[in-house]
């Protein structure tokens, strides 16, 4: 919070004791931790051949079971 003080040379922002940082630019959303992007990593490069692997079991068995 910055409040303006009124002197003899002019005016001067001045900072509250509090820190506070209203007033200041936004931050846009956390980016994820290392540690975060170190164990998903290997996760997100298996989700593709999981999701062939899996149509490749479940499109036969509906076929067969449409058939039936």
């Amino acid at each position: 919070m910055t409040s303006t003080v009124r002197t003899d040379v002019g005016t001067a922002k001045v900072r509250s004791a509090r820190g506070d940082s209203s007033g200041g630019t936004k931050r846009g959303p956390r980016r994820p931790t290392g540690r975060l992007r170190r164990v998903s990593l290997p996760y997100l490069l298996l989700l593709p051949a999981l999701i062939l692997e899996l149509l490749v079991h479940l499109v036969p068995m509906v076929i067969g079971i449409v058939m039936s």
